[in-house]
């Protein structure tokens, strides 16, 4: 692809993955928009190693903190607690599996505008209706069952407009957490769910130019650390998640009116 195409993606990208409105989709909207080439799964995973690097800079402190106690350490805060590691971990056992038997069905039947439009409209609607409840439990009261509903639920997530951050949210918001320990876990998931991602499309021969991954990741890593402050911000403000349901909405509406 051209530096203009890589650009606006991964722009796109940056901006899209932590706001639960669909990265994946936004990616092929864009693409489609844009008549890029080459532009498969395996382009669209690239985007989202500049996405794990900017949460490792955003949350650097919580995450030293939790691997400092991990060995012993006394770092205080509900987000370091060393019990969110085995907590993702277990989240993590069915995304994979999930993930693993459904990827050559969703490259194949799923990546359509039309279900792109379908899902930002129901699952926008569940977000609403989840971000309702008024429960306010800290990351750290988590336990293994909730951890294995949270990554059952992100299973969906494979389907573009489903949106990963938007099914992780719903649940965790189902779940009574609150916002921004909801937000905190969802970004933290999202790290070893693109790896494994990652693998699965690099793994399929899919040959990807050096230089679009390098301008990839620089790009998305900017955009998706810009984002990721301003999103927390916003939700530290008590405001809810009601902007990205209408957006979703409107969306999907736009979408279908157009097809």
């Amino acid at each position: 692809m051209d530096f203009i195409s890589i650009f606006l993606l991964a722009v796109v990208q940056g901006i899209t993955e932590f706001l639960p409105i669909s990265s994946s989709a936004h990616l092929i909207l864009t693409g489609a928009v844009l008549g890029t080439s080459g532009q498969t799964l395996a382009t669209d995973i690239a985007m989202h190693f500049g996405t794990i690097l900017a949460v490792l800079a955003f949350y650097a402190k919580p995450i030293t903190g939790m691997v400092k106690n991990v060995v012993g350490g006394k770092e205080k805060g509900d987000f370091a607690n060393p019990k969110i590691i085995w907590l993702l971990i277990i989240s993590l056992i069915p995304t994979g599996i999930g993930g693993f038997l459904l990827h050559s069905f969703v490259e194949s039947y799923a990546r359509s505008i039309f279900w792109i439009a379908i899902n930002s409209i129901v699952f926008g609607g569940l977000l609403y209706y989840a971000d309702r409840f008024k429960e306010n439990k800290v990351i750290s009261s988590m336990n293994w069952k909730q951890a294995i509903i949270i990554g059952v639920t992100q299973i969906l997530a494979v389907f573009p407009g489903v949106s990963r951050a938007g099914i992780t949210l719903t649940t965790l918001r189902f779940l009574g957490f609150n916002r921004e320990a909801s937000i905190y876990y969802s970004v933290l998931l999202s790290v070893p769910t693109i790896l494994g991602a990652a693998v699965l499309a690099f793994g399929s021969s899919v040959v990807i130019e050096l230089s679009t991954v390098f301008w990839s990741i620089l790009l998305s890593f900017i955009f998706t650390l810009l984002c990721l402050v301003l999103f927390v911000r916003w939700i530290k403000q008590a405001h809810n998640f009601d902007v990205f349901v209408y957006y979703r909405i409107v969306l999907g509406i736009v979408l279908l009116f157009l097809l």
